[in-house]
């Protein structure tokens, strides 16, 4: 029996480690709280008991409302936290691991959340979520590099992918959560979502002493010893310490020239290519406005006075389509590709701002044009939860050179923050009145941004589906065109540390029979 060329996760599941699996979905679950907090403010910051409590009355609305001002503010500054992450953890995750990151993150968590619950003031409740948020930097700069580090080349798009997997985990929850407690009239129905965060640092906390650390850390820090009993932790059972030797022998002959290198030689030799990819893929993910849908959905819906279903249950809904997305591009990422998932979904993401924008040009909707802005709204959802919200954090993992890493990652996240900061500081001033009140017209705005996100892809975003590091540094040394790196052939050091980490790919020519393949496996 032969493996397909193109086998999808199930035909790939012996790859997979117990250890593997728990590593994967033990860091990358640190994104849990990123995604439960934009659902939970998303809705909370709509309810009456919310606006009681820290919003002021509105003359023309005859109710207690966030001013524009202040929703600016409360939607916008927790990414200064993030910022703060993601520039102090490079340094820490270079120096002490990446494990290390995962205690800041829990600590963070824990203080973020503890000021949160304890808020009678805004100011209070939103540097809540900047140190909340600040624990979100090290969480999307750290889990990209330990899973890069970690995974075996035919499984590394399925569990880069796992990171946004969780997020919208956390955004279905929290989705669920406020619509249930969106009746209360008191302080619980805010205080009730925001204090179920303590969970995740808790969870962290325990299964921290159970996960080894990057073989490929340890390996730079001259640790072998520790590099091998990690690695072997990670591979499947039957893997023995020769196998990991080798291995690590491969990885440590293609890394005896390399040292760490200073900040500028992000934009020297074939790290310039990298860096611009790295950076543009993150750009790419905030530039469709995806804030739109994860902050200000049931706002909005409630603009629209759209209330059968309720605004909080059109969340839930919504929160479920992306996740659904995110779970089903994590099955075939390295079956299909990157790049035909990317220009599928950026096509699809532009369809529907347009849609959107069209719908929000007319004066009066009716209440079926009303459900075509829902509709596309969530479908806006569901074609970027199947594309840039995960693919883009799998790309920038695996195009920074290993002597780069910690430096490549720190700047696209850093990139990233900084864009999404200014998109949600200005979405509520675009989206009401007495500012640019465009509502849904700002489909139109962000719906032109997307159609350069194809582009992008097109011509930048490189084919890496079951290549090791290793190819992947072969693929730009050689100044592959990004179009052609589906159908490269590596010859070097990168083909057989992809051979040793078990992948049986048309990359590699070999046509491996059922019986043959535990044998390969073991190699």
């Amino acid at each position: 029996m032969k493996l397909p060329e193109q086998a999808m996760l199930w035909q790939r599941r012996h790859l997979f480690s117990p250890m593997l699996v728990f590593a994967t979905l033990y860091v990358s679950m640190a994104a849990f709280n990123f995604g439960y907090d934009t659902s939970i403010f998303s809705s909370i910051q709509g309810m009456a008991s919310f606006t009681n409590e820290f919003g002021s009355y509105s003359d023309s609305l005859k109710r207690n409302t966030i001013p524009p001002y202040l929703s600016s503010i409360m939607n916008s500054t927790p990414f200064l936290g993030k910022l703060i992450g993601t520039l102090a953890c490079a340094p820490l995750m270079e120096r002490y691991g990446r494990k290390s990151a995962i205690l800041v993150i829990a600590v963070l968590s824990i203080i973020g959340s503890l000021l949160q619950t304890t808020s009678y003031s805004a100011a209070q409740y939103t540097v809540g979520r900047i140190c909340c948020y600040m624990a979100t930097g090290f969480t999307i700069s750290v889990v990209p590099a330990y899973q890069s580090e970690t995974a075996p080349a035919e499984l590394r798009g399925a569990i880069g992918a796992t990171l946004q997997l969780w997020i919208g985990v956390g955004q279905v929850i929290g989705a669920v959560v406020t619509n249930a407690t969106a009746t209360m009239s008191g302080r619980e129905a805010w205080l009730i979502p925001t204090g179920i965060q303590f969970l995740l640092p808790v969870l962290l906390l325990a299964g921290y002493p159970f996960i080894p650390e990057s073989p490929r850390w340890l390996l730079a820090k001259e640790r072998r010893d520790d590099a091998v009993v990690a690695l072997l932790r990670l591979r499947v059972k039957g893997t023995t310490s020769k196998d990991v030797e080798y291995e690590l022998d491969l990885i440590a002959q293609n890394e005896q020239t390399h040292g760490k290198g200073p900040w500028k030689d992000l934009f020297k030799g074939t790290n310039r290519r990298r860096t611009i990819i790295a950076v543009g893929a993150m750009v790419c993910q905030q530039i469709t406005g995806q804030a739109f849908v994860g902050q200000y959905s049931v706002v909005f819906y409630q603009q629209q006075n759209i209330t059968n279903p309720s605004p909080y249950l059109l969340g839930v809904i919504g929160s479920t389509t992306s996740l659904v997305s995110s779970l089903l591009v994590s099955l075939i990422i390295d079956s299909f590709g990157r790049r035909p998932i990317l220009h599928i979904g950026s096509f699809m993401i532009t369809v529907w701002l347009f849609v959107l924008g069209a719908m929000g040009s007319i004066a009066h909707p009716n209440d079926v044009q009303k459900n075509v802005m829902v509709a596309a709204n969530m479908l806006f959802g569901k074609s970027y939860g199947m594309s840039w919200a995960p693919l883009s954090y799998v790309i920038m993992g695996e195009v920074a050179s290993g002597r780069m890493r910690e430096k490549t990652l720190n700047l696209a996240t850093s990139v990233s923050v900084i864009l999404t900061f200014l998109v949600s500081f200005t979405l509520p001033y675009l989206l009401n009145a007495p500012y640019a009140n465009l509502q849904a017209k700002v489909g139109y705005i962000y719906g032109s941004f997307s159609i350069l996100t194809f582009f992008f892809a097109y011509f930048y975003v490189p084919e890496l589906k079951n290549r090791s590091l290793e190819e992947v540094d072969e693929i730009f040394e050689n100044k592959i065109p990004a179009r052609k790196t589906n159908s490269y052939v590596a010859t070097g050091i990168g083909r057989q540390i992809t051979e040793a980490e078990g992948a049986t790919t048309a990359h590699h020519h070999k046509d491996v029979e059922h019986d043959d393949f535990e044998q390969f496996e073991k190699v």
